[in-house]
């Protein structure tokens, strides 16, 4: 009984540390007492300890059913700060199982409920596609706007919830045609690490889903063959994750491939509209670009190449030639890809020392 006076004036003065000390102590002797359980879920929530608090909370529907709508009711809350909807809205239906004229779950249930099925609708819209980007935006204005809703939710939306909302708009951007969405898919996804990064209690899984976002952003960045960007991302990613698989491969690809974007791309030789073209595209597009840098007709008057010299053509012919021979051939193209050119000595002396080394 003293612990239990003592656990209670420390967390009226604001220590919960040791208010937390001694319910361990009580729970020694009364593992199942209502009032440690709800004392240590109280701890743990201003400690931002979420899984903690629901696990402290969950026996209390069993051990106190008179007061097990507001339990319910605060899971409900919990998970819905968690990001995770769908279990809010099945902690919440149980509150109304029991007491179906609850106020205050009803006003949760249906703003949730409404919430739940806007963001599914516009993630179902994004898979869908470039035809439905502005739908699916649109749809998450509306979710994004549900959140403002704090009196029916009984909290502020927390930072996981805005960061996977963002983080949906970053993917929806992504699918605008031709990349065009690029830099609002990037800000999006950049908005999402930023909330996530105010978390108070960073947990594992905050940390993993900011490792899946920042590889998201990578892809942005690769699209765009913003070398520089890709390898600041690398580096943020190592922040969190010294061990992330390949890391150190992959960072002294992004430097080739940096390298390579002041020197010949292949791919834009060939004007070729994607770096996954197939064999028929490249030999088609080879044979279309042949016809204006031939020797032939390369520099003659009303042609595209009017009034280029020899050695400009020479030259335009001899790249759409190499461009050909590396991306019509498998093993050079990999090599290509991985941020080394085949035809170039250098470059290939410098890889095959690393692999030496």
């Amino acid at each position: 009984k003293q612990h239990l006076t003592n656990a209670e004036i420390y967390m009226k003065r604001g220590h919960y540390d040791y208010a937390l000390k001694s319910i361990d102590k009580i729970k020694e002797k009364c593992p199942w007492s209502v009032d440690v359980k709800r004392l240590q879920a109280d701890c743990y929530e201003f400690y931002g300890e979420v899984d903690k608090t629901i696990t402290a909370l969950r026996p209390l529907v069993q051990l106190s059913p008179s007061t097990a709508p507001e339990t319910y009711l605060r899971l409900s809350k919990l998970f819905y700060q968690k990001a995770e909807l769908s279990s809010a809205l099945d902690q919440i239906r149980e509150c109304l199982k029991i007491d179906p004229d609850h106020k205050t779950c009803m006003a949760f249930y249906k703003t949730a409920k409404k919430m739940n099925k806007a963001f599914e609708n516009a993630k179902k819209m994004t898979n869908e596609g470039s035809e439905r980007v502005d739908d699916a935006l649109n749809k998450m204005d509306q979710v994004i706007g549900m959140t403002e809703k704090v009196e029916e939710f009984q909290s502020e939306p927390s930072h996981q919830l805005k960061s996977m909302f963002f983080f949906q708009k970053c993917k929806i951007y992504d699918k605008i045609e031709n990349n065009a969405g690029y830099d609002k898919a990037v800000d999006m996804c950049q908005h999402a690490i930023n909330e996530l990064k105010q978390v108070p209690s960073t947990n594992d899984k905050d940390y993993d889903q900011m490792i899946h976002i920042l590889e998201k952003i990578v892809k942005l960045h690769e699209t765009a063959e913003e070398w520089e960007d890709v390898i600041a991302t690398y580096k943020e990613i190592q922040q969190i994750d010294p061990r992330y698989p390949k890391l150190r491969e992959k960072l002294d690809k992004a430097e080739k491939m940096k390298k390579r974007a002041k020197s010949r791309d292949y791919y834009k030789i060939l004007e070729l509209s994607s770096r996954k073209a197939k064999a028929k595209e490249i030999r088609a597009q080879y044979k279309k670009l042949a016809l204006i840098y031939h020797p032939d007709r390369c520099g003659q008057k009303d042609t595209p190449t009017e009034g280029w010299s020899d050695k400009k053509c020479e030259n335009a012919f001899r790249d759409i030639a190499d461009a050909k021979e590396v991306l019509s051939d498998k093993e050079k193209r990999k090599m290509f890809d991985d941020g080394v050119d085949p035809l170039d000595a250098e470059e290939q002396q410098q890889q095959n020392q690393q692999r030496h080394n």
